[in-house]
């Protein structure tokens, strides 16, 4: 349960990519901790397997996306949400409120607010989009003050690969320093794990990796965070 006045301590982790060992050594550490209110999973769920076609790998993926949904029952008295990252072409169930969009659609959640466009050319969905156009998409959302859940990270800020090369947004960018969130939790760039502030923002990148199981706690009741490794 979320405390009144929305003070609480968010567990953040992103791209386990079908690592269901990962997956399984989150669930214990969270459960272990009394003071964790909230789980937050920010993309890559699932992995990406062989495919000839899109349906057939949605169909491999919808295996896992089904156990990532029996594990992430065992996580006790807290909120539990997940969105998809570039690499999870699933389609969750319509009444599954572990999905954020679903929750914050229904109004279940107005704490956290997710977006699922990214400008990451890889699979050509629907998901997928122009620097351009995730930039009018992003115009009505009013992120001001709120937890920020996405995939794709902010130009310049924990956003740059082995190669140096930055695979965040500038459309991501301009939103949030001009309407400043509280909290951007993305993942995506695996080699970028950390926390930093844009602005008034803090910015939070989760993402595991190969070898490292890893997260982040946020303290809203005092902007202090803890880094996680499980390893």
């Amino acid at each position: 349960m979320i405390p009144e006045g929305g003070m609480m301590k968010i567990f953040c982790t992103s791209d386990i990519h079908g690592r269901f060992g990962y997956l399984q050594k989150i669930i214990d550490f969270v459960n272990s901790r009394y003071d964790i209110d909230v789980v937050i999973f920010a993309g890559d769920i699932v992995k990406d397997y062989k495919w000839s076609n899109l349906l057939e790998l949605a169909q491999h993926q919808m295996n896992d996306y089904k156990r990532f949904k029996s594990m992430i029952m065992k996580i006790s008295n807290r909120r539990v949400y997940y969105i998809r990252g570039n690499h999870d072409v699933f389609t969750p169930d319509e009444g599954d409120m572990n999905f954020l969009p679903n929750a914050y659609k229904a109004g279940i959640e107005t704490y956290f607010i997710p977006f699922e466009k990214m400008s990451i050319q890889f699979y050509q969905i629907d998901r997928e989009c122009t620097e351009l156009e995730l930039g009018v998409y992003l115009k009505d959302i009013v992120m001001g003050g709120k937890y920020v859940v996405a995939h794709q990270p902010i130009f310049g800020i924990l956003d740059e690969g082995y190669s140096g090369h930055n695979f965040g947004s500038l459309a991501i960018r301009k939103k949030i320093v001009a309407d400043e969130p509280r909290l951007f939790i993305c993942g995506h760039v695996h080699e970028n794990f950390g926390i930093k502030k844009l602005n008034k923002t803090t910015v939070i990148n989760c993402a595991c990796m190969k070898g490292a199981v890893r997260g982040v706690i946020f303290d809203t009741s005092s902007n202090s965070y803890a880094e996680v490794v499980l390893n």
